[in-house]
């Protein structure tokens, strides 16, 4: 007998992290109108600010027994180990890098930056081809996005059809 569980549809993900990025985006343009931040250094300092903001927002909320972000919650989603057991903070922290570490080694110059984005993208952009819809920051993270309400129920014929 084997359990049927709903991952997250991809576009339920995509809309969701567009939801959190219109929200982040309010404490990031009040944070630049009041920095005190000279104009050179503006876009580095934003750029930094918005990447710790984003780590300590997914770390936080989908580390909490809600186990999602406002977007995710919006999109009935919510991030779980694959025993549907909620995550350390530890573990959202490892799997928010593609959205963190990008802003976090802006200043370093060279190729390395290339590869990061690359890498951070690359994470993301495998959700669609992989049998749980995991990016691979929820392979390093050890988590699956599912269905708030859809019940991980035994089946044994396989998903139900809809």
């Amino acid at each position: 007998m084997a359990d049927y569980i709903h991952y997250g549809e991809v576009w339920r993900r995509v809309v969701a992290g567009l939801v959190d990025l219109v929200i982040l985006a309010v404490p990031v343009a009040l944070f630049a109108l009041l920095s005190p931040t000279p104009p050179e250094e503006a876009v580095a300092t934003l750029i930094v600010f918005g990447s710790g903001l984003i780590m300590f927002y997914r770390m936080i909320l989908e580390g909490s027994p809600m186990q999602a972000t406002i977007g995710k919650r919006l999109l009935d989603l919510k991030v779980t180990n694959p025993e549907g057991a909620q995550l350390s903070w530890a573990n959202t922290a490892v799997r928010s890098w593609p959205f963190w570490l990008t802003g976090a080694l802006f200043g370093v110059t060279g190729e390395l930056i290339a590869v990061v984005i690359v890498v951070s993208a690359a994470a993301i952009a495998v959700i669609p081809f992989t049998a749980r819809r995991q990016g691979l920051h929820d392979f390093t993270a050890r988590s699956i996005v599912v269905r708030r309400y859809v019940e991980i129920r035994p089946s044994e014929d396989g998903p139900p059809s809809a």
